[in-house]
């Protein structure tokens, strides 16, 4: 029996069944798999497509709730959102529709790496969005990213109570912070690794034992992926 399986975003699930209607699809890492035409129900999927799902588009405007919460009115709330994620304006239009509901400004700030998150929270800053919790507002504070940036780290490292920070990321990128010298990670009493695959590479351009090259502590490493959540508790 033959069986497709899509693995990565949107775009190969999508790609497998205009491909065919007839050979069973198996996918992940679905957002809304109903909202994005993959199957017509969660329960009971139609055609010849099934997967798994993380449900977090459906989550965003409850995590909208939360913040607004910690952040009480009158101050703007702000949306830090990958725009190259297929799914991104389906987010933005319900994470909005949720601010509306509840009576609150929104600002949208959009970052497609890394590199682009740090002038994403300046510019929040000059429409007056607060870029961290305020002080008291939360007890402890838990970071899942699949990368890590040492400026970020270091700041977050001050956020909530001593003791109280968790912070969670795949194995190869906080072994990447711990070989840093910026002691970056000090500030988190809990650190939990997940497995995360391996990048592909062309093996015949890898570095040979010995000959890694230095990276510097102000370096920001390539990311995997922009996709990450702090959840507030």
């Amino acid at each position: 029996m033959e069986v497709i399986v899509a693995v990565g975003n949107l775009s190969a699930a999508k790609a497998a069944m205009h491909a065919t209607s007839t050979i069973p699809i198996v996918f992940s890492n679905a957002a809304d798999p109903v909202d994005t035409g993959l199957v017509t129900r969660i329960d009971r999927p139609t055609g010849n497509a099934t997967g798994l799902t993380s449900l977090s588009s459906l989550t965003g405007p409850k995590r909208m709730e939360l913040l607004g919460e910690i952040v009480p009115a009158p101050a703007p709330l702000g949306l830090l959102i990958n725009p190259e994620n297929l799914i991104a304006n389906d987010d933005i239009r319900k994470i909005q529709d949720a601010a509306q509901a509840k009576g609150r400004k929104l600002a949208i700030f959009r970052a497609k790496s890394a590199n682009e998150v740090d002038a994403a929270i300046a510019a929040a800053a000059v429409q007056q969005v607060p870029a961290e919790p305020p002080a008291g507002a939360v007890d402890g504070i838990t970071i899942i990213s699949p990368f890590l940036s040492p400026d970020f780290l270091k700041k977050a490292g001050k956020w909530g109570t001593a003791g109280s920070r968790t912070l969670i990321s795949s194995m190869p990128a906080l072994a990447d912070m711990a070989s840093r010298s910026s002691k970056s990670l000090t500030g988190f009493s809990k650190i939990l690794a997940y497995a995360a695959p391996d990048v592909l590479a062309d093996e015949s351009t890898l570095p040979l034992p010995g000959n890694e090259p230095v990276i510097e502590d102000d370096v920001e490493p390539a990311p995997l992926a922009l996709h990450a959540k702090i959840f507030c508790f």
